[in-house]
C-alpha cells in the first residue's frame, strides 16, 4: 500500500482500498481501511466479518464521504 499511495500521489489519482476478507489486517502498524482515500468491507455471509449482506466504506474526506452517502442513497441527500 505505501507504494501505491505514493504512486496515486504522484499521479493525481485517487486509491479505494478493497478489504472485503482483511478485518484487522495491517501493514508497517497502520490498520487496513486507514490507508487509502476510501476502503470498502463487505459483510456478505461468506466473509470474515458478516451481517449477511451489506458492507461500509470508510474515508477521511468529509467530500468523498458525502458523495459516497449519495451514491448508497440511490442519489438522495443525506
Amino acid at each position: 500500500m505505501p507504494a501505491i499511495m505514493a504512486i496515486a500521489s504522484e499521479q493525481g489519482l485517487g486509491v479505494i482500498e478493497d478489504d472485503a476478507q482483511c478485518f484487522l489486517g495491517s501493514i508497517d502498524g497502520r490498520v487496513a481501511g486507514s490507508m487509502a482515500h476510501a476502503s470498502s468491507f463487505s459483510f456478505q455471509s461468506s466473509k470474515h466479518m458478516t451481517s449477511g449482506e451489506g458492507g461500509m466504506v470508510t474515508t477521511n474526506d468529509a467530500g468523498l464521504a458525502e458523495r459516497i452517502r449519495r451514491f448508497a442513497n440511490l442519489g438522495y441527500g443525506p
